[in-house]
């Protein structure tokens, strides 16, 4: 099955689509959700879902399906009819997954997906949430398994489950149209159907190399973290206590998952529990492009548009040295490389030797702290073929700091510092030594300090066959 990655029925990494007659603050700067207006008619609300792009139209225009949501005039409760689905829902329900089908070409050509709603209010407002467009695993108009027929198969086992690449909508917790409890709500019925899944192939697996990823513990890292940490910003003692301890909960289920997998094992069998990387509170962002400006590497060419900047649209190239992109990375505007690239190739370490020596000794003015744990110069950590298009420098933050989002997409705000305000308030984009990596297993490791490019070695090895040379990683068990 395919995983993160795995898009929407659109296209996109998940758009969620939010039905409201109510007024929804800044719902044109949404990103990852669409706010639709509807006007309720003696306790009718007429709905459209928008679906993919008719790629059968030479004009483009956009699918979309209509459906109905008849309020009960006197109880908290709805009739919704969708493509011929019929439910009765209570206010604060969630629906299980409904199939949904988008025509492309009248008797001919169509797109399945399926979605799930929740009726969050009926009235004095009506608030309905509709989950991204999924591939439905039942019939999926995408490729998403290999063999091809595998999702049906998984789906008739153990029902429909999510297969979109991040299933938790942490979008529409940011922009608050969910609430963390809802999100949480939510959570749970991924990682149960995750756990569904893992069961089901678990007891099929016979031999070979078994792998299964849960997504639980990481985004609820990322949105509920700052409900147990009292030193967050965003911090909320009102918080109820299951998104208090919503971190515990997922930790313990993941015990459940590893006591089953313990169950099947035999003395042959190597098993691994990985996690890439740990996790950190981000309670202040850090403004890396404005502080690239401040310190002379980036020249804008009108420096009052600054803070309306969008994708460097007023940066003066011919006078800038180096340049923010991505979470942790800076570039140096190279002669031979970068289009307008100002700094000679002999000169780019002078200037990667000065930007590192500055960046450690930034400090947060709020508290002394320093904002950064290690600035690696790329050239002496990483080879390979693609040396040449990573970025010159990668910068390891300290815990509590990341780059904010707007240097992210090549903004430059005012201040170079301010407090993380978005419900993302928790991350791992820091210095390997504060958000390290988690492995157990029940093979003895000879490896000091095994690493993440270390397991393909050791799984290769564990088969009997030869690591191929090109890998920078070694086999880590005791022979």
């Amino acid at each position: 099955m395919s995983g993160m990655g795995t898009p929407d029925l659109l296209g996109t990494y998940g758009t969620f689509t939010y039905f409201t007659d109510a007024f929804v603050p800044d719902a044109d700067k949404f990103t990852g959700g669409r706010v639709v207006k509807v006007r309720p008619k003696n306790n009718l609300i007429r709905c459209s879902l928008d679906g993919p792009k008719n790629s059968m139209r030479t004009d483009g225009r956009g699918t979309t399906l209509e459906f109905t949501v008849r309020r009960d005039p006197w109880e908290a409760s709805a009739k919704i009819d969708l493509q011929g689905t019929e439910l009765i829902m209570t206010e604060g329900e969630w629906s299980e997954w409904i199939p949904v089908k988008y025509e492309l070409m009248p008797m001919f050509a169509g797109v399945s997906g399926m979605v799930r709603l929740y009726l969050q209010q009926l009235r004095p407002e009506f608030r309905l949430y509709v989950t991204p467009i999924n591939v439905d695993p039942m019939d999926p108009s995408l490729p998403i398994c290999n063999p091809g027929t595998y999702s049906k198969e998984l789906s008739q086992a153990v029902g429909r489950f999510s297969t979109l690449g991040f299933p938790e909508d942490t979008k529409a917790l940011s922009h608050g149209v969910l609430s963390e409890d809802e999100f949480l709500e939510q959570s749970r019925f991924v990682l149960e159907e995750r756990l569904a899944g893992y069961e089901y192939q678990l007891n099929n697996f016979k031999e070979g190399f078994f792998f299964y990823y849960f997504s639980s513990i990481d985004q609820n890292c990322h949105m509920l973290w700052k409900n147990m940490d009292e030193n967050h910003p965003l911090y909320q003692p009102n918080a109820s206590q299951e998104t208090k301890n919503a971190m515990k909960y997922m930790y313990q289920r993941m015990d459940e998952v590893l006591k089953m997998a313990l169950g099947k094992l035999d003395s042959r069998t190597t098993l691994m529990v990985m996690s890439d990387h740990g996790f950190a509170p981000f309670y202040r962002e850090f403004n890396l492009s404005t502080w690239l400006v401040k310190n002379g590497f980036t020249a804008l060419s009108d420096p009052s548009r600054m803070e309306d900047m969008t994708y460097f649209d007023v940066v003066d190239w011919s006078r800038t040295k180096a340049y923010a992109m991505g979470i942790n990375g800076i570039y140096i505007n190279m002669q031979g490389r970068d289009r307008f690239g100002s700094v000679h190739p002999q000169q780019a370490s002078k200037v990667k030797r000065e930007i590192i020596s500055r960046l450690v000794q930034e400090k947060d003015p709020r508290n002394g702290k320093p904002v950064v744990v290690n600035a690696y110069d790329t050239h002496k950590i990483y080879s390979g073929p693609f040396l040449a298009v990573a970025p010159d420098i990668v910068l390891g933050y300290q815990s509590g700091y990341r780059i904010s989002d707007e240097s992210v997409l090549g903004k430059f705000p005012k201040e170079l510092f301010s407090d993380r305000t978005d419900k993302w308030a928790a991350d791992h984009c820091m210095d390997p030594s504060v958000v390290p990596g988690v492995l157990l297993s029940n093979k003895e490791v000879a490896c000091p300090n095994p690493a993440i490019w270390d397991l393909a070695p050791t799984i290769i090895n564990a088969f009997g066959l030869k690591v191929p040379k090109e890998m920078d990683g070694k086999p880590i068990f005791k022979v």
